[in-house]
């Protein structure tokens, strides 16, 4: 398991499946996307990247299993 540092940008609310960040309303422009999605706007609790240049780990943590 990492623990990273994530750059979130500017983010909209997501849908399953999306592959891509939606684009925004930009009519200057169209390709301009956003960053990442988010399960709920007023208040995100999930957060989905889409670039892995977006996050930096900063800790592996590693679990090893003890059989008794």
């Amino acid at each position: 398991m990492y623990v990273v540092k994530v750059l979130v940008g500017n983010f909209t609310k997501g849908e399953e499946k999306m592959r891509v960040p939606p684009s925004k309303d930009d009519p200057k422009n169209t390709s301009l996307l956003f960053d990442s999605v988010v399960d709920d706007t007023a208040s995100p609790k999930i957060f989905v990247i889409f670039q892995d240049h977006q996050s930096y780990p900063e800790y592996l943590i590693t679990f090893e299993h003890v059989s008794y």
